[in-house]
């Protein structure tokens, strides 16, 4: 492997790209090993092959910033459970055979995955930010459904709404 492939010297490169974090890390030292570094945003088509089905961080890629990880985690469990049994029992572990675990996971998921993509374009364009971020603390009821829609006790789907997706952008 190429020095500039070792874990370690690339969060240096890392590091070094956002001064802000550098200056905050000066004299810093590893303690231990840094054996992986991201970009872990990664999202899969499925998370089922033969004879696996994934679950949480192993299926899909959880945006630390929507605090969803450990919901989709336990919910997506859940999901996955009798279709783990149904094929344990039956033998039939092929990937078309547990493909109705990746069914139900974009029925529970699909909306808010597409939330999620749309609050990281916005965090990534900072005019569309800037905007937003004004909008939502001029109307606490849009703020609060996107916190609600975030935080899992919301459906996805009224923050999706044109509707809301207007009063933010006026």
């Amino acid at each position: 492997m190429s020095a500039a492939g070792r874990p370690a010297d690339r969060l240096r490169h890392l590091i070094e790209r956002f001064p802000t974090v550098r200056e905050r890390l000066a004299g810093a030292r590893f303690v231990s090993p840094v054996l992986a570094v991201g970009p872990f945003a990664r999202w899969t088509t499925r998370a089922t092959g033969d004879g696996v089905l994934l679950v949480g961080d192993a299926a899909d890629f959880y945006d630390p910033f929507t605090g969803e990880g450990i919901f989709a985690a336990l919910r997506g469990a859940e999901l996955l459970a009798p279709h783990a049994l149904a094929g344990l029992a039956s033998g039939r572990l092929a990937a078309r055979d547990l493909a109705g675990y990746d069914r139900d996971r974009r029925r529970a998921f699909g909306g808010k995955w597409l939330l999620e993509r749309l609050i990281g374009w916005t965090v990534a364009v900072p005019r569309v930010l800037d905007h937003v971020a004004a909008r939502l603390a001029k109307h606490s009821d849009l703020a609060d459904l996107l916190v609600g829609a975030t935080g899992d006790f919301v459906p996805p789907w009224r923050v999706l709404r044109p509707a809301f997706a207007w009063r933010l952008v006026r």
